[in-house]
Order: C-alpha cells, then structure tokens, then sequence
C-alpha cells in the first residue's frame, strides 16, 4: 500500500507563478490590444463619442464621492 500524503497546509502561502507566465499573459494582451486598436480603427471612431458621454457621470460619481 502507498503511503498516505499528508493533507495540505491551509496557512502555507499560494504557489507563485513560473517565470514564463509573468511575461507571457501582458505580451498577450498587449499585442491583443494593439490588434484591436489598429485594425479596428472605425470602430472606435464610431464608439468614442459614447465613451465620452460615459465617462462624464462616472467622473461625478468619483470625483465627488458619492457626495458624502
């Protein structure tokens, strides 16, 4: 019969990423990100009046807030 583990440490710390990983996810999104900013370029055009009126009430809401 194999030995039995011992359970885990509930207080141990959480295993750290590999090194990879740490470059790897913000390349991807960056170079995702440059996609869409690049060649969707019309879409944004379309869409960024919006954000701007978007962007006004929750500039209120922290700037102010919340008025307390």
């Amino acid at each position: 019969m194999p030995p039995r583990r011992a359970a885990a440490d509930p207080d141990a710390p959480a295993p750290k990423p590999a090194g990879t990983v740490k470059w790897v996810l913000p390349a991807a999104a960056a170079l995702i990100g440059a996609m869409l900013l690049f060649e969707h370029r019309e879409h944004w055009a379309d869409i960024a009046p919006w954000l701007l009126v978007a962007a006004c009430p929750l500039l209120h809401l922290f700037m102010h807030r919340g008025h307390k």
